[in-house]
């Protein structure tokens, strides 16, 4: 972990995040984080922190042996390894950081490992292919949306076993889908939908009668992108539509604050970590359409940039400087006062949030939110699965006898694990 006190510096002036630089662009929104329920499978990148405040134990999948590890990151201690069916696949983990269980996910299957040693299969039927989910281990509740537009719900005990499970279509009333989603702090799945209007599923009403059951809430938006859970608001959502980012509160019906976004801002960065925000970028046209009338976006430059988040229920928008490295991870603290952000090498208009999209050039930023002084300036180490908390980040090596670190991001100590597949290797 190197440690660069005049880039601590620069990034402290110049790097309150990390953008995208001016150059031609055609304007085409990311769709890699709209229009699905949650977030996508393999943006699962946060260390959870357990009910005590502990970091919580944590599951990464070893893409060297195919196996799943499990370790407490507190302890930094090797828990077990786990075998997998369908090794060869992609493998995509969501799990409790108290550690009663890990989910495994590949292309159609399903597998829960519970701190017991058992394991169940199948507990639910992909028919299509998982591309997101929302997971509430307090709540219990776990949500599937798939390439079919399939949604599977799953109600878990705290140690992991499947109370009821239900697997339903996009259609909740007659020609009206699904758009997006997500599950809010109150255990509610809360839904955009293609007539702009808002459904909140009673999720244990609705597995208890196999079909849908919800309120409907009538809205002035249209196109219903993304939607995202207020931290400490159970019954409010924040919600990106066609040119606006709202909160609206499901027992006031109301709209509690809103920012109004031209056609001439694209989004290039949704971020559900920790506290949820947006990062936009203003375009410049550089050319006009025959009519000499109405703009072209075609070829134009991305040249101001900036930030909506919340503060408690209120919206906020900070102008930002910009840079010409992608954002592959964005995590908000507000409790904290930090703002992490993980930057890729190499020039690009846009990378959803997947930390390991990249394998190398990666470098985190920890700039103080309210100030925007940095805090920690680190470059990563290439060619590892990372995992990030608030405090730390996880990097597993690849390496047959098994390798791994625990890096503190402000003060860069490390501790190491070593040798934990020996035990996996044959004699």
């Amino acid at each position: 972990m190197a440690f660069n006190p005049v880039n601590l510096f620069v990034t402290g002036l110049f790097c309150l995040s990390s953008l995208i630089a001016c150059a031609p662009y055609d304007k085409e929104e990311s769709k890699e984080d709209e229009n699905i329920i949650g977030k996508k499978v393999e943006a699962v990148t946060d260390i959870q922190y357990s009910s005590s405040g502990n970091l919580g134990v944590m599951a990464v999948f070893d893409e060297t042996i195919r196996k799943i590890h499990q370790f407490d990151l507190e302890g930094m201690k090797h828990l077990r390894s786990l075998e997998v069916k369908h090794p060869s696949q992609d493998h995509y983990l969501l799990h409790d950081p108290n550690g009663q269980y890990t989910i495994d996910l590949t292309k159609k299957h399903m597998s829960i490992y519970k701190i017991d040693g058992s394991i169940v299969h199948e507990p639910v039927r992909f028919l299509g292919e998982p591309i997101s989910s929302s997971f509430r281990p307090k709540q219990g509740f776990l949500v599937f949306y798939d390439d079919l537009l399939n949604v599977s719900i799953l109600q878990l005990t705290p140690s992991g076993n499947v109370i009821k499970s239900l697997v339903l279509g996009p259609i909740l009333s007659t020609d009206i889908s699904i758009q997006s989603g997500d599950i809010s702090e109150s255990g509610h799945l809360v839904l955009g939908m293609s007539d702009g209007s808002l459904r909140r599923v009673d999720l244990k009403a609705t597995l208890d009668s196999g079909s849908w059951v919800f309120d409907t809430h009538g809205t002035t938006w249209t196109d219903l992108k993304w939607i995202a859970p207020v931290p400490g608001q159970p019954n409010q959502m924040m919600i990106r539509s066609h040119q606006t980012v709202s909160v609206y509160d499901f027992i006031t019906k109301l709209v509690v604050s809103e920012i109004t976004t031209d056609e001439t801002y694209v989004v290039f960065k949704y971020s559900k970590s920790e506290n949820p925000h947006i990062l936009l970028a203003e375009l410049t046209p550089t050319t006009l359409k025959n009519d000499g009338v109405t703009l072209a976006w075609k070829n134009s430059s991305l040249e101001k940039y900036s930030l909506i988040y919340l503060e408690g229920s209120e919206l906020k928008r900070r102008e930002l400087p910009r840079e010409d490295q992608p954002v592959l991870l964005s995590h908000l603290d507000l409790t904290t006062n930090q703002w992490a952000v993980v930057r890729g090498a190499t020039k690009s208009p846009y990378s959803y949030n997947n930390l390991n999209s990249v394998r190398k050039g990666r470098r985190l930023s920890k700039t103080a939110f309210s100030h925007g002084g940095a805090l920690a300036e680190n470059s990563l180490p290439d060619n590892t699965v990372l995992k990030l908390s608030r405090d730390y980040v996880f990097a597993l090596f690849p390496s047959e006898l098994g390798y791994a670190q625990r890096i503190h991001i402000e003060s860069g100590e490390i501790k190491e694990l070593k040798l934990f597949n020996m035990r996996q290797i044959k004699r």
